[in-house]
């Protein structure tokens, strides 16, 4: 055990015992001691191989013995020994019950006549301390009741390190929003808040800078050498407690930067306007298919190319921003492209989210709102992908931008970008589960094609979000998430779970830093606008749905396992995502992938073929990966 449960008094030896989950009373009650009796404690005492030897050493040696009685303390195996051995030594002893509870039948019965103790209830600490204060005479120095020795020195008390220098300042390089005096007068309690925590556990970390975003704020920590990142983390969480409850997030390293940080909820939220990435997205020639995700807490903006994305993942509980946020990409999709350069696909089944976008001249086919409409319409972009494939094999080219350039040189046509929106993926999939097929098709084979898949969700559960379907969405953001079951979907870890909603998000992605979560608050756009824009739209350009998607009658040339993802391709995904991991077993494809004993055992067999996974003798953990993704 990490925490301190008990401190002892040096000068007049008072010793004071209790469970380190009272920590928050119990630390008001002994600064009021030290006030009173002019005295100070030391850092505690730690379980341990000589607990039992410590503790009777101090209660020997010590005047007044205070036992905190709560649920917590009552629990401790010592309890009794403590209470039994003062006892025997006739110590000034006194119990203070921090809270009002029925002690349990078995430890009054265990105590016998020291139950009228255990029950006497101090109306508070000021009460406490008077009654300790008639029985308590203090001494010239630190001889105990009784001590015949000789003579001990007086200890000097020690001299408490001074850990701030300067008071932590905001450091943010940049200022896109305006300044909240209400937010940083709270980040300045709460750097005193957190140097404070971090001493009473006796940690060498301390708060050296913050910076103040939009709905968090990041305070930097210089973390000592010797300090483990395991009790940094145990400390944030009690960090929070004493917030209110409020998430304090322990990020291990900032990147770029040789420090740890805490992120703690901000007191109040500043929204983050679409205004705020004008003159930040690269330009139209270079990156046609930018968009927006959020800003961080030094309010940097963040944008990613679709095309690099590939396909992007985005989970999140109802109220977490999640709707607000794919407004935000057709924004920016429409606003800077014209329908001859990308073309969108939305199905929205709620029929309701995407109305503004009725007849737009940038839609691919109309928004799609049945089931059987979606199967359609994927069936079909298979079949264009297909189709392009064999276009770009022909003119010797690899990827769509690669055929573009070769169109423009010679005169042919362009292609355009084609970008699948799905709204309530699971209600989708819920009701025809051959539509999950289809997008696991499209998302391994359409990247180099130019289709590009945005899926939503406010229910990732495993069955619904495949291990198929996490290798090929590179990109995945996970706003505020109903458990942490579903923040472990999403992103492979906890902490979306505990977001604040309203667009607070956790981005997973190569494209923009690879191997760490980004936590950024996306940005919102006003109906309004997206209603001018698409009217201005439709008043340059003629709304043109494509009839190779459009026509019922056009026969879908789909070959008879085209649902059926093929055992290459399968093998293919599963070797990208294995390259991914630590450790790899048969039963850990098994679960990721939803496949059988047999067939997870010959992909296995094959990744060792491959020299991806050791050939040596496995572990509780599974055989170790030995060839990593050179892009993870």
């Amino acid at each position: 055990m990490n925490k301190p449960i008990a401190y002892s008094g040096t000068d007049n030896y008072i010793f004071i015992s209790y469970s380190h989950k009272d920590e928050d009373v119990v630390l008001p009650f002994i600064s009021e001691l030290q006030k009173k009796f002019n005295v100070w404690f030391d850092e505690g005492l730690h379980f341990g191989t000589e607990w039992e030897d410590e503790i009777i050493k101090k209660i020997a040696e010590c005047r007044v013995f205070i036992y905190m009685v709560s649920p917590r303390s009552i629990e401790s195996e010592n309890c009794e020994n403590e209470i039994l051995y003062a006892r025997r030594k006739k110590k000034d002893f006194f119990n203070i019950m921090l809270e009002k509870f029925e002690l349990p039948e078995t430890f009054v019965f265990r105590y016998g006549k020291y139950q009228s103790c255990l029950l006497y209830q101090y109306s508070n600490i000021n009460t406490a301390i008077d009654n300790i204060e008639r029985k308590f005479a203090p001494v010239n120095d630190c001889r105990c009741k009784g001590y015949n020795g000789p003579a001990l020195e007086q200890e000097t008390p020690k001299v408490e390190e001074k850990w701030e220098v300067n008071v932590p300042k905001n450091e943010n390089s940049r200022v896109l929003l305006p300044a909240n005096a209400q937010n940083n007068e709270y980040a300045l309690s709460c750097v005193a808040i957190i140097n404070q925590k971090f001493r009473n556990v006796g940690l060498k970390v301390k708060c050296i800078s913050y910076n103040i975003g939009p709905s968090h704020t990041r305070y930097n920590l210089e973390v000592g050498d010797d300090v483990s990142f395991k009790k940094c983390e145990e400390v944030a969480y009690r960090i929070g407690m004493y917030l209110g409850g409020k998430y304090a997030r322990f990020v291990q390293t900032v990147p770029g930067r040789t420090t740890s940080a805490i992120e703690i909820q901000n007191e109040v939220f500043e929204p983050v306007p679409y205004d705020v990435f004008d003159g930040s997205l690269p330009s139209i020639e270079k990156v046609p298919l930018a968009i927006p995700l959020g800003i961080d807490a030094c309010q940097e903006p963040y944008w990613i190319d679709l095309a690099s994305a590939p396909h992007i993942l985005i989970g999140g509980t109802t109220g977490s921003g999640k709707s607000v946020l794919l407004h935000s990409f057709i924004y920016s999709l429409i606003s800077r492209n014209t329908p001859d350069m990308v073309r969108i696909a939305l199905i929205d089944p709620k029929k309701v989210e995407c109305a503004k976008y009725r007849d737009m001249p940038h839609l691919l086919h109309p928004i799609i709102t049945e089931v059987s409409d979606a199967i359609k319409l994927l069936k079909r972009l298979v079949n264009e992908t297909e189709k392009r494939y064999e276009l770009f094999g022909n003119n010797n080219c690899v990827s769509i931008q690669d055929y573009n350039e070769h169109a423009r040189k010679n005169g042919l046509k362009v292609l355009p970008y084609f970008v699948v929106i799905i709204d309530e993926y699971a209600d989708v999939v819920d009701t025809d589960r051959s539509v999950s097929d289809y997008v696991t098709r499209l998302a391994l084979k359409s990247r180099a094609a130019g289709i590009h898949l945005i899926v939503a969700t406010q229910r990732p559960s495993a069955n619904i979000v495949t291990g198929v379907m996490k290798a090929n969405f590179p990109t995945k953001i996970a706003l505020m998430t109903a458990s942490f079951t579903d923040s472990i979907v999403i992103l492979g870890e906890g902490g979306a779970e505990k977001l604040n909603g309203s667009g607070d998000m956790l981005v997973s992605s190569r494209s923009i830093q690879k191997g760490n979560l980004v936590r950024l608050q996306g940005c919102y756009i006003e109906n309004a606008r997206i209603y001018e824009t698409v009217k201005a739209a439709k008043m340059v350009y003629q709304t043109k749905y494509d009839h190779v998607f459009l026509d019922d009658n056009q026969p879908v040339e789909t070959p008879s396992n085209e649902v059926i993802v093929t055992e290459e391709e399968k093998y293919q995904s599963v070797k990208q995502w294995a390259m991914t991991q630590e450790y790899i077993s048969i039963s850990k494809l098994q679960r990721e992938y939803g496949i059988g004993f047999n067939r997870a055992g010959k992909f296995f067999k094959r990744l060792q073929e491959d020299g991806i996974v050791s050939n040596g003798p496995s572990t509780s953990k599974g055989n170790l990966v030995i060839k990593k993704d050179e892009n993870f």
